[in-house]
């Protein structure tokens, strides 16, 4: 993982999650810094919601970067996910 870099995945069927990495300092203790976005590709598509920024930096273990704790279908992205890391 590179600082800067933008990291994208598909976490449920609909849902997209971009990160941006910001600190890798400790990579090798399984945390970076990133800012996230978590959005449902097809509302956006659609106009039913917007996609949204990037939130603020957050300090998150590597291996929950790609957690999703909405139903697998997708749907609309829960406010704490939304609000909150990755």
């Amino acid at each position: 993982m590179l600082v800067g870099a933008t990291l994208s995945r598909f976490v449920a069927k609909d849902i997209r999650r971009d990160i941006e990495v910001v600190d890798t300092t400790e990579v090798d203790k399984g945390f970076v810094s990133v800012r996230t976005r978590t959005w449902n590709v097809l509302y956006a598509s659609k106009r039913l919601a917007p996609k949204p920024d990037f939130g603020e930096p957050q300090r998150v273990s590597i291996q929950n970067l790609w957690d999703w704790k909405g139903p697998s279908w997708g749907g609309p992205v829960p406010d704490e996910e939304a609000k909150s890391k990755a």
